[in-house]
């Protein structure tokens, strides 16, 4: 995987990995997106409803020891592997059903 580093407005030190080739490797199950329509009748007799956070939501799932081998990366200072799932990971829709 190719990697870097970038700063974003706050001046705050990221890491950046390319996981192109990763991705192609990763088998993705399919999870169709529900319309408006098919949600309404679900929420009609609903009393609680949620709001949650998502921000840095993929950093929330943690990665089993298998999946975080896959994610490391050299650098000059040695190998490093992500403990949690990294932005640009195709199976991000773990997140969303997880939610």
């Amino acid at each position: 995987m190719e990697k870097g580093a970038s700063s974003n407005a706050s001046q705050q030190l990221r890491i950046c990995i390319d996981p192109r080739d990763l991705n192609k490797a990763l088998k993705r199950p399919h999870y169709p997106i529900p319309t408006i329509e098919s949600i309404l009748p679900e929420l009609a007799n609903a009393k609680i409803f949620s709001v949650i956070d998502a921000k840095e939501a993929f950093w929330q799932i943690k990665l089993d020891k298998e999946s975080s081998y896959l994610t490391t990366m050299a650098t000059p200072f040695g190998r490093y592997r992500w403990l949690r799932l990294p932005y640009g990971i195709t199976p991000h829709w773990e997140f969303q059903t997880a939610a």
